[in-house]
């Protein structure tokens, strides 16, 4: 069960010397950037995109899923967050749904998304 999510950017690098390649996902935006000039300027060949991480109680990020353009990852993060934020709304309200409820009140949030890469 994950505590948290959280959407990185990331990169997949092949220097010349390594043919596994070494994939990385940074914590911020900033660091990603330096990265990716740093392989331009080394011409390390590099794939850029985007993973949503799920992390664990123990503190433990578990890839979820890898997008190809921000956006997409984006998209996905915000569908994944938007019904327990919904659920958590209609509870805080001291709501309770009945099955046809919820399903008129959440269905609408639930639709097809970006494919994983």
């Amino acid at each position: 069960m994950f505590i948290r999510y959280e959407l990185r950017p990331v990169l997949e690098q092949h220097p010349a010397d390594d043919e596994r390649g070494k994939c990385t996902s940074y914590r911020t935006r900033s660091e990603w950037e330096v990265a990716r000039q740093i392989c331009e300027r080394e011409n390390i060949p590099c794939v850029a995109f985007w993973s949503i991480y799920g992390v664990d109680e123990k503190g433990l990020s578990t890839c979820i899923g890898d997008y190809d353009e921000e956006q997409d990852a984006l998209a996905i993060f915000e569908a994944m967050l938007a019904l327990p934020r919904k659920v958590s709304a209609l509870l805080s309200e001291g709501r309770y749904l009945a099955r046809s409820e919820a399903r008129d009140a959440l269905g609408p949030m639930i639709a097809s998304a970006p494919p994983s890469k």
